[in-house]
């Protein structure tokens, strides 16, 4: 027999019920305090203030943070990553090299000027190329600070 439209359920609705009733009640409690921050949360907060310090706005700061961060990032694995693990194909000297094999086209005279003058230079140090790297982007901070509002 069947029932009328008004007794029928849902079986979906039928399952949502039956669920809810056998969850636990809520009950309020003391209120719980988040977990302790890690060390890297630590650090990074109190990046966030020294550059909200030095005049950038809170959104700002949180960018140049994150900036910070991603340059220290690219630099270990451009840098130190390829120099710890040198792929097999790679000879360790190429990666001193200006500019490096990958970079060079034999064309002594053809439509790279630059990169055929740069194969003249002495090569960097990686404390001088990280160095120039952070004198970038602290001049960037500090252009920025001078037309923050």
């Amino acid at each position: 027999m069947r029932s009328s439209p008004s007794t029928t359920r849902c079986p979906a609705r039928t399952a949502v019920r039956r669920r809810a009733s056998r969850r636990p009640a809520v009950r309020p409690g003391p209120r719980r305090r988040p977990p302790p921050a890690g060390a890297a949360a630590r650090n990074m907060d109190a990046l966030i203030g020294f550059y909200a310090g030095v005049g950038l706005t809170l959104a700002d700061a949180y960018r140049a943070c994150m900036e910070t961060i991603r340059l220290v990032v690219g630099f270990v694995e451009f840098e130190d990553a390829l120099r710890d693990r040198t792929p097999a194909h790679l000879d360790p000297a190429d990666l001193e090299a200006h500019p490096p094999p990958w970079l060079r086209t034999g064309d002594e005279g053809g439509g790279l000027p630059h990169l055929v003058a740069v194969a003249g230079l002495v090569p960097d140090s990686a404390d001088t190329r990280f160095a120039f790297a952070v004198d970038v982007f602290t001049a960037g901070v500090a252009a920025r600070v001078g037309n923050t509002p």
